[in-house]
């Protein structure tokens, strides 16, 4: 960041309401971003990516017309809803000869927080497993050094709160949505017999960013549903960088777990964030793993085809009587070129909506009072395809369409998505659907291990399961694990249970502390990352004999640590 930026007031501005969040990659310094944009604030993600504050109008026409639309940041959620016996991990904690525990492994958790006061994270002698918190909700501590905001607790920090008995007066850290405290629990959770539970590495470190809550500003830019968790792509990045300092300062194998998604973006594997996934896989000593998502029948997915011999397809919306507003994506691959047009259930349509590439238009109907934005880019910057974002405030309720020209297509496809289900009405969906290419889209970086959820009690997918593949044709989700009723560690000492691909990719985190520890700290493989993680994880895979693999739900197949290490031994032989 530069030298002479206020670092006070650059806080304030980061968590300010007048000012703007943007992400641009740079290249050696900020110098030619700063001449462009003249941001009132900069600070660096990682080595590539830079995340611009800018003051100024923030309504929708504004910000699409003068920034690119992979520069907004997409807004992520929470990827549940409200057996390690089976994955072979206990059988790795019980083999006198491998010992696998974790130990020695750090999993960063990205996602609402910690109770760092459960007994899932404390040892016997009441120190704590926790190697740091940042927790970006919070600014009257220290700052993480390299970053403008929040505050930053260490291990001998969160060890003097636990010896206090007024603990929160000393780390007022809190995890009031309970779902990151359950992640790291099933990922890296102590044993607790009296419960029959233990996390799938409970010898592992944890490094756990509290991410802050969403602007306004894009919570009104998507149209979401009020009072649904949603945060910021940048503040995932910065997470993500965050974890990865911590684990080279404690010199240890690092674990990310993304237990967040979005269903906004191409589902290509290009956006900032999913390029940042992939950044940070090729290093020795990283695994990334993301979520699949929770979208495969929720009906939020429109695969759209041409027919031969016609220039127009249909697709239809049902709008619930709640929604209050909502947005969608299309999204179409390179060269194609479409334009739209739009009928509302009273009748009223407006035939080729066209705004110029990078334009934007507002269309107010007459009889259904509803606005509808419209902004078409034809060549979005880091995926090269054509995306056309719509926005209705105060829809009416009933069978909206949406006409898809597309005289000059060539490819003939294109896809739309709504926002993932927590960010829209239940009642809002399309009436012709396809739960095919419902990952999460950070879940199509091309080298996380993205992982989908099944029932292991009756071997059955878990129907909300986000299904691949990529757009571009490559395979995800890689595996899937076991996220149907788990138990785990929930705020106040207590367990419970919860269920979706959230879950069963905490598990899978766990997993791969376990084979980190066994190749990097065991000395049986020092170059092992994430590329070759989801080798190992894949070649041991459980498949079954009547289906064909890799498929779009399985992926290849039901997480087995067992069968990773049999093949491993036996291939080496």
């Amino acid at each position: 960041m530069p030298e002479d930026q206020d670092t006070v007031f650059c806080e304030d501005v980061i968590y300010s309401e007048d000012y703007r969040d943007y992400i641009k990659e740079y290249f050696q310094d900020f110098s030619s971003i700063i001449r462009t944009y003249q941001p009132v604030c900069i600070e660096a993600v990682g080595g590539r990516y830079a995340v611009m504050h800018l003051a100024g109008e923030t309504s929708m026409q504004t910000i699409l017309e003068d920034y690119n639309i992979s520069m907004i940041p997409a807004l992520y959620g929470l990827l549940d809803t409200a057996g390690l016996e089976d994955t072979g991990i206990l059988y790795m904690h019980r083999n006198p000869y491998l010992n696998l525990r974790g130990s020695g492994v750090m999993i960063g958790i990205i996602d609402t927080g910690i109770d760092y006061t459960h007994p899932a994270f404390v040892y016997e002698d009441r120190s704590t497993k926790i190697y740091a918190i940042w927790d970006q909700t919070v600014r009257e501590g220290q700052k993480p050094e390299g970053f403008l905001y929040g505050t930053e607790y260490t291990e001998e920090q969160i060890n003097q709160a636990l010896a206090s008995e007024e603990k929160l007066a000393v780390i007022p850290s809190v995890d009031e949505n309970g779902h990151g405290t359950f992640l790291a629990g099933v990922a890296a959770g102590r044993v607790a017999e009296t419960e029959a539970f233990s996390g799938a590495a409970p010898n592992a470190s944890l490094c756990v960013v509290k991410l802050k809550p969403c602007k306004q500003y894009l919570r009104q830019f998507y149209g979401l549903m009020t009072g649904v968790p949603a945060y910021q792509e940048n503040d995932i990045m910065a997470g993500i960088s965050y974890c990865v300092g911590k684990a080279r300062q404690a010199e240890m194998p690092l674990i990310i777990l993304l237990g967040v998604g979005t269903s906004s973006g191409g589902h290509t594997g290009q956006s900032y964030l999913s390029q940042m996934v992939n950044d940070v896989s090729g290093f020795s000593g990283v695994c990334v793993v993301t979520a699949a998502g929770n979208e495969a029948n929720t009906r939020h997915h429109f695969a759209g085809i041409l027919p031969q011999g016609q220039d127009r397809a249909e697709a239809e919306i049902r709008v619930d009587e709640k929604e209050k507003s909502f947005s969608l994506e299309l999204w179409a691959q390179y060269p194609d070129i479409y334009n739209i047009g739009i009928e509302s259930p009273a009748g009223e349509r407006i035939d080729r909506v066209t705004p110029a590439g990078g334009k934007s238009q507002t269309i107010r109907l007459i009889f259904d009072q509803t606005e509808i934005f419209v902004y078409n880019q034809q060549v979005e910057s880091q995926s090269g395809q054509q995306v056309i974002f719509l926005r209705f405030r105060a829809p009416t309720a009933g069978i909206w369409k949406v006409y898809i020209y597309g005289a000059a297509a060539v490819n003939r496809r294109f896809h739309i998505w709504l926002p993932m289900q927590q960010f829209i009405s239940e009642g809002t969906y399309f009436l012709r659907s396809d739960p095919d290419v419902t990952l999460s889209d950070a879940a199509c970086a091309d080298d996380g291990i993205s992982v989908g959820a099944f029932n292991n009690v009756n071997n059955s997918l878990y129907a909300a399961s986000g299904r691949g593949f990529t757009v571009d044709s490559r395979i995800k989700p890689d595996l899937v694990a076991p996220g149907v009723n788990l138990s785990g560690p929930v705020p106040g000492g207590r367990y419970g249970i919860r269920t979706g691909t959230s879950v069963s990719a905490a598990l899978a985190a766990g997993a791969a502390a376990m084979l980190m520890e066994w190749g990097l700290l065991k000395g049986n493989d020092l170059q092992l990352n994430s590329h070759k993680m989801i080798k190992y994880l894949t070649l041991g895979a459980m498949r079954s004999e009547d289906m064909v693999y890799p498929d779009k739900a399985w992926g290849y197949g039901r997480l087995n640590l067992l069968k990773t290490f049999h093949e491993l031994v036996t291939g080496r032989r």
